[in-house]
């Protein structure tokens, strides 16, 4: 599959860290060109430069509404709060 068409999904918790990441270069549309079953049905599509910024600058690194924000200190994950 050639870069310029990857679409990158991603997976994000209630604080808007990344969770995981969803390339269909590595996850691709099925043979009837229906999105990969292995992508969570909650993923959302998100450009090239997004997933760049998002993977570069973990765990210090939100996106809610469309908007990365990068922090100063580590960003909590919504799952640590359930393991509490």
């Amino acid at each position: 599959m050639e870069e310029d068409t990857v679409i990158f999904y991603a997976v994000f918790d209630s604080y808007g860290r990344p969770l995981g990441f969803y390339p269909s270069d590595i996850f691709p549309p099925t043979e009837a060109g229906a999105i990969n079953p292995a992508i969570p049905k909650e993923a959302v599509v998100i450009s090239r430069s997004t997933w760049q910024t998002l993977a570069t600058n973990q765990p210090f690194v939100t996106y809610l509404n469309d908007e990365i924000k990068i922090h100063n200190q580590v960003v909590p994950s919504a799952r640590a709060d359930i393991q509490q």
